[in-house]
């Protein structure tokens, strides 16, 4: 693994866990209007005068713990202890839900079905089906989107794309936070619906 993935991977688990070493957790953000060629420096203070102990690059994801008095400077947990980054390129992260502890509650009309995602597995119905269960065997980011945050599901025969956006199930006034659009693949094509989820 190379000292870049590393480095990603250990700032996407910082979103989710709490640092052993500060105790403390903090909420999810992703570095923002910084070109893909280039990177968020990560200092000792907060100031441009302090020293630079690393480089963040333009997609990852930081765990934001404070500010500094004027908001200009986040405090980050950063290697298993504290650091600073200039917040001016901090977006707050959109986070996919537990799905360890919840589940997502996902439909559509027109035709009408559901679907539940858990942690490891989907079940998914159309109207006056039994329901099929099947486990999850990937699961992702849409490349280059850790703003817009999009995350795309793969079980059996069903592809699943679920989108942060406000939804509307079309026949009432109810929003939702999330949009789907499910693919079935059938015998002879592909059979896709999309709804909403919460």
């Amino acid at each position: 693994m190379t000292v870049w993935k590393k480095l990603i991977y250990a700032c996407v688990l910082n979103s989710f866990f709490v640092s052993g070493a500060t105790g403390q957790t903090g909420e999810s953000y992703v570095v923002a209007n910084v070109k893909p060629d280039d990177v968020l420096n990560v200092r000792t203070g907060p100031g441009a005068k302090f020293s630079d102990i690393g480089d963040v690059p333009h997609d990852g994801q930081l765990q934001v713990i404070g500010f500094n008095e004027d908001k200009s400077w986040a405090e980050v947990i950063w290697q298993d202890d504290v650091a600073w980054v200039s917040a001016s390129f901090l977006k707050k992260a959109i986070v996919w839900p537990e799905l360890a502890s919840e589940a997502l509650s996902c439909g559509g009309t027109e035709p009408f079905w559901d679907a539940e995602i858990k942690q490891n597995e989907i079940s998914f119905a159309m109207m006056g089906q039994d329901p099929k269960i099947e486990d999850i065997n990937w699961t992702g980011p849409a490349q280059g989107r850790p703003e817009d945050f999009i995350k795309g599901i793969t079980a059996g025969p069903y592809t699943l794309v679920v989108r942060k956006q406000i939804c509307s199930d079309g026949m009432s006034d109810q929003e939702y936070p999330w949009a789907v659009v499910v693919m079935n693949r059938i015998e002879g094509g592909v059979q896709m619906v999309e709804g909403c989820c919460r």
